[in-house]
């Protein structure tokens, strides 16, 4: 009989949603009254189901499908902010072309990855209308040779532009699992099409400092800001998402990042 009336109100609900346009989708402004996921209950316990749709940076969105081909061993993730240069839209993402699916940490070597992002370049596609995409032949930018720091992988990117000149941020990897170290490094180009140089220096570090490691700012006196603050920063910034994916009330208890620092 439970799962009765749990069908019987998911179907009111549907049936609800029915006579709503289907695009943009429409969040109900009082909680439903049926089985939801931690999330959307965070959403109306702690949140703002109603939004303030006067900010330009809050929309209504629904996926469509990646007009792409389904290939064997080949992975698209992490993309950038879509641009748009002259009329044509461009994004950048996180590309995996390898022998065979992951196989795990233990398992990895030079050609085999050990996650999904592992053995990773940059790519980059093309679109006219937004929805129909021409995906380059060729990465953006490639992994850098063995030893330089990235050769393992480099993912995750951003793009950025700046006095005409447009810069592509990404991790870069020379070993995944762990705290393997991950310096966010940099290329950049005269146009989004390329061709993309990369800067030789990481853009940002994550190494800790000796003398910073135990504390939460940097001495006055010091430079600012040292790069290990910021990433010290953005460790406690992921922790927060990490403990809110894992359903606990995000702004109700201090979390503790990996070097037992408390956020």
């Amino acid at each position: 009989m439970k799962h009765l009336l749990i069908s019987l109100k998911a179907s009111t609900c549907l049936i609800a949603a029915a006579d709503q346009k289907p695009f943009p989708a429409v969040i109900p402004e009082e909680k439903p009254d049926f089985p939801m996921s931690a999330a959307m209950r965070r959403l109306y316990d702690e949140w703002n189901p109603r939004e303030d749709r006067g900010n330009e940076l809050y929309s209504n969105f629904k996926y469509t499908e990646l007009n792409f081909k389904r290939e064997a061993n080949v992975s698209r993730r992490d993309p950038t902010k879509v641009i748009k240069v002259d009329g044509v839209y461009h994004v950048w993402y996180t590309g995996r072309r390898s022998e065979c699916p992951p196989v795990g940490l233990n398992n990895r070597t030079d050609t085999k990855p050990g996650v999904d992002w592992d053995l990773a370049d940059i790519w980059h596609a093309t679109s006219n209308n937004g929805f129909d995409w021409i995906e380059d032949t060729n990465p953006a930018v490639r992994r850098p040779p063995k030893p330089e720091q990235g050769w393992r992988s480099i993912c995750t990117p951003g793009i950025l532009i700046w006095k005409g000149k447009y810069y592509l941020y990404f991790q870069a990897y020379s070993d995944i699992g762990g705290q393997a170290y991950c310096p966010v490094r940099v290329a950049y180009a005269d146009s989004p099409y390329g061709p993309w140089t990369r800067h030789p220096e990481p853009a940002e570090s994550s190494r800790i400092l000796e003398q910073y490691k135990d504390q939460r700012s940097v001495p006055r006196g010091a430079q600012w800001p040292h790069p290990d603050l910021l990433q010290r920063r953005a460790d406690r910034a992921r922790q927060r998402i990490r403990v809110a994916h894992a359903g606990r009330g995000v702004f109700r208890q201090p979390a503790r990042t990996v070097r037992g620092v408390e956020a």
